[in-house]
């Protein structure tokens, strides 16, 4: 392979190379899978060298960027890009783009993860041009949003959203879901940090309405749990009612979340004054609640007890009240 596991082998890549320079790349990536990187290095420099002498460009390059790689996962981030750059200088136009498109992505990556974010930048951008021109819209789809990742950390959030929205909509045409579904939640988690509470509730809702598992769709479930929680602090029931309503629209078959939710809309039904139904949905949180010994139980119960008060049930309301005092008692002698 001319880089990391997973991309072209280099017998497809470098048809009609030198055997040996060839050979020796295979034997570097063999020691590489074996966890040899020593072994590695020294097949993969013997291969410079032949590929040099030989005057194969196309392994000359592999070779380069194979070392590349290993100087980047030892933190040699600096030497890791000229290697990179020279991998790349090397193959020219002389190797099929699909594949500098594939390596620039994979060394931008190395890169990103060795905390080198502007040369992850470029040769990310680099690759998304190539995917351009080839038309390749799944893999420009994935280059932008590693792209709104490293914006984000390194320009700010008005980059990252740009890079973010082309992405979304390359992912909704090619109805990629579980994809659609992970950056529209980044997008909504960007627009909270940024305290625009509505833009990331639009975010969060789309990411909702798309269809998938319920483990796809659980990010998103959680990111309403969180924007519904975030609107009752500020009172804002209009918004808190639309987030816990949307993220009970999909199958969620854990209890404490539904428990959560149910206990979010309860309080929503209390702040509109409607009793009957702040009582109901209160009940519906109440078992999920008991049976894990939520921290919110207590609170829960107290305003049961109010609420089954106000309904006329003197016993509901002694009951929940009794509850949540041995509770309450219970969590203090705990904390002495």
């Amino acid at each position: 392979m001319a880089h990391v596991p997973g991309g072209p082998q280099a017998s497809d890549a470098h048809p009609g190379g030198a055997p040996g320079a060839e050979a020796l790349v295979d034997a570097g990536l063999r020691a590489w899978q074996d966890g040899d990187r020593l072994g590695a290095a020294s097949a993969w420099h013997q291969a410079l060298h032949a590929a040099e002498g030989q005057g194969d460009m196309r392994l000359v390059g592999a070779a380069q960027f194979n070392l590349a790689v290993l100087l980047a996962d030892r933190g040699d981030a600096d030497s890791a890009r000229v290697g990179f750059d020279a991998a790349y200088a090397a193959w020219g136009d002389g190797v099929d783009r699909r594949w500098v498109a594939q390596a620039l992505a994979a060394g931008g990556d190395r890169l990103h993860a060795a905390g080198e974010l502007e040369p992850a930048r470029r040769h990310l951008e680099a690759a998304l041009a190539l995917r351009r021109e080839l038309g390749d819209r799944d893999a420009m789809a994935g280059l932008l949003d590693r792209l709104g990742e490293i914006a984000r950390t390194r320009s700010g959030p008005a980059e990252a959203r740009v890079w973010w929205e082309e992405a979304i909509g390359l992912h909704r045409r090619l109805r990629n879901g579980p994809a659609l579904i992970t950056t529209l939640v980044r997008l909504a988690r960007l627009e909270i940090e940024l305290e625009r509470a509505r833009e990331a509730q639009t975010w969060a809702i789309a990411a909702i309405e798309v269809p998938g598992t319920e483990i796809e769709l659980r990010p998103a479930v959680d990111l309403l749990t969180e924007l519904a929680g975030l609107a009752v602090d500020r009172a804002d029931w209009p918004a808190a009612r639309a987030c816990a309503t949307s993220a009970m629209s999909r199958p969620l078959s854990d209890p404490v979340a539904r428990g959560d939710l149910a206990a979010l809309l309860a309080t929503v039904a209390w702040a509109d004054h409607d009793a009957p139904l702040a009582l109901r949905w209160g009940r519906e949180a109440l078992e999920p609640l008991r049976s894990h010994r939520d921290a919110a139980l207590p609170a829960l119960l107290h305003d049961l007890g109010i609420l089954a008060l106000e309904a006329g049930d003197i016993d509901a309301a002694t009951t929940y009240l009794d509850e949540a005092l041995a509770l309450e008692r219970d969590r203090d002698e705990g904390d002495r």
